[in-house]
């Protein structure tokens, strides 16, 4: 999260981020609450996956590599 609030200052927003990543999740019959990460497919994943990627980025950028993101069509 802190890298999040790093780039989003409305703390309504932070909130909402905040209480998507604490909901339980629903699997068949059974019901958990993640205590790390997102889970694969939630809504929030492709948004914290590029907060996180995006400095990652940058370094290696410096070292005289480039990184190349792509989406499987297929999915």
């Amino acid at each position: 999260m802190a890298l999040v609030a790093g780039s989003i200052s409305d703390g309504r927003v932070l909130s909402l981020i905040e209480s998507f990543l604490h909901q339980d999740i629903m699997t068949e019959a059974a019901r958990w609450q993640p205590t790390t990460g997102t889970p694969q497919g939630a809504v929030l994943s492709p948004l914290l996956a590029n907060r996180y990627r995006h400095p990652l980025d940058r370094l290696m950028e410096q070292d005289g590599y480039r990184m190349v993101r792509g989406a499987c069509p297929w999915t």
